[in-house]
């Protein structure tokens, strides 16, 4: 599934291919979907996304939801340390 830092473990595929941070990193996204129960939001992480040179981005998924929704959200937003449910 993941490692300790979050990534999924597999190369985006595309050596190269990928926009870098200006720090020299690949922009890189998590991918998660967002589920209702209780009057709360359960936020599952699902994999990850890569951003291309051209804007687009290629996702890598360990698992698909049910639901058919994908939240696609920035590597530092994963960092913050999100409290609670949807924002």
């Amino acid at each position: 599934m993941f490692n300790n830092d979050g990534s999924s473990g597999v190369s985006n595929g595309f050596s190269g291919g990928s926009s870098t941070t200006p720090s020299g990193a690949v922009a890189k996204k998590y991918v998660y979907t967002v589920t209702e129960r209780n009057e709360r939001s359960y936020w599952t992480k699902l994999g990850v996304g890569f951003v291309n040179r051209d804007g687009s981005i290629t996702l890598r998924l360990d698992a698909i939801p049910v639901n058919g929704m994908l939240q696609i959200r920035d590597e530092d937003y994963s960092a913050r340390g999100r409290t609670g449910g949807a924002q």
